[in-house]
């Protein structure tokens, strides 16, 4: 597979749900995430899972989140949601087909 060969990744063999729960604060700083692509399950619980897990992986850092396939219903009512969550830390900066690119800024 593709990523073992790279030494700044890992491969989680898991559901978001399952990733999720076993985040802790320290697993987090140590990953290190500045960018989550969500692409996946397209059905809004999933994508809403996905996008909280995008933020939980960010924590109070910058970062940029991706939604895919926005055009699909479910997943665009859970990007609408996001960007309303998010308030002002979020802005749009780019998007590509069905593609969204959203900055996050970071609270510290």
């Amino acid at each position: 597979m593709l990523f073992r060969s790279l030494s700044n990744t890992q491969l989680y063999v898991m559901t978001s749900d399952q990733f999720r729960d076993e985040l802790t604060v320290e697993s987090v700083q140590e990953l290190d995430v500045a960018v989550v692509l969500i692409d996946g399950n397209h059905h809004y619980d999933f994508v809403v899972n996905d996008a909280l897990l995008a933020l939980d992986l960010l924590g109070n850092k910058d970062g940029v989140v991706i939604f895919d396939d926005t055009d699909v219903p479910d997943v665009g009512q859970a990007f609408k949601e996001f960007m309303d969550r998010c308030g002002n830390r979020a802005t749009q900066i780019g998007s590509e087909g069905t593609a969204i690119s959203i900055q996050i800024k970071g609270t510290q």
